[in-house]
């Protein structure tokens, strides 16, 4: 297993990893939902990542691999 850490300094485009195009921000916290936020989620934009945050948390999410992406 390869456990090397992934950093970007923006959203990529593309997966590091696989070369998917299906790069999600991750949003930390307990959203309000709302027809937007849901619409984000739905169209793999958004990623849910929780209520429990650290100060190293990943930014970004690869939705085909799972590949995470931190913010260097």
């Amino acid at each position: 297993m390869n456990s090397e850490r992934v950093t970007a300094d923006q959203k990529p485009s593309e997966c590091p990893k696989c070369g998917a195009y299906t790069i999600a921000v991750i949003f930390y916290g307990l959203p309000h939902m709302t027809e937007s936020l849901e619409r984000q989620i739905d169209a793999g934009n958004l990623v849910l990542g929780g209520c429990v945050v650290s100060e190293d948390d990943p930014k970004w999410l690869c939705t085909s691999c799972g590949c995470k992406i931190f913010d260097e």
